[in-house]
């Protein structure tokens, strides 16, 4: 589930394109120079700065080491922002905020690998060999499913790719949700084994 987590992460959203700049150029009224088009869409990377710090800030403070949250807003805001795009014909002012609130759902990575360390904590095996496959199957995926739902001749609007985005970004709120209840009945049987242990050893 840990491995699934990282997949949808990383090919959710519409990071595998650069959507922002290609709706830029695309734009005929009004026309953007190059410097434009090359600046304006840093201002999705920027939002991914920061919020990546505050879902961090967040995880370890108020949130009490849970990282399920940060991850179920970061989602909420793929999908939103992608059926948005899809559905196209919408404001300009609001495809321009989607183009910039998608870097909501690109700082969740740090939090997926925190979780799979935590849950692994007790097994090094274990841990090492989750973490491996969470990078290398996302990765896998990440190199053949832009082929498929982001190709260039779809630009600007790249509807299956919108439409793709939001489905991933449903399957990880899915698979947090998922995981959350297997990591908590694990931990419930961890308890129960260890109180029958104690008893035992009482005896």
């Amino acid at each position: 589930m840990l491995t699934l987590l990282y997949i949808t992460f990383n090919n959710g959203g519409s990071a595998a394109a650069p959507v922002f700049a290609q709706y830029l150029k695309r734009s005929k009224n009004p026309r953007y120079e190059v410097w434009q088009i090359n600046v304006y869409p840093t201002a999705t990377n920027a939002v991914a700065v920061v919020t990546t710090l505050i879902y961090a800030w967040s995880s370890d403070t108020f949130l009490r080491g849970k990282r399920w949250p940060p991850m179920l807003f970061g989602a909420s805001m793929n999908i939103i922002t992608c059926a948005s795009l899809a559905y196209w014909d919408i404001p300009v002012k609001w495809q321009w905020a989607c183009y910039i609130l998608a870097g909501c759902g690109y700082g969740l990575s740090g939090l997926c690998f925190a979780w799979a360390h935590e849950i692994c904590a007790d097994d090094n095996e274990e841990r090492a060999l989750v973490t491996a496959s969470m990078n290398e199957m996302a990765y896998v995926c990440q190199a053949w499913l832009p082929l498929v739902i982001w190709q260039q001749v779809d630009a600007p609007r790249y509807h299956k790719g919108f439409i793709g985005g939001s489905i991933i970004s449903a399957l990880l709120i899915c698979t947090a949700f998922l995981t959350r209840f297997l990591h908590n009945r694990e931990i419930q049987q961890k308890e129960k084994m260890q109180e029958t242990s104690d008893e035992v050893s009482s005896l």
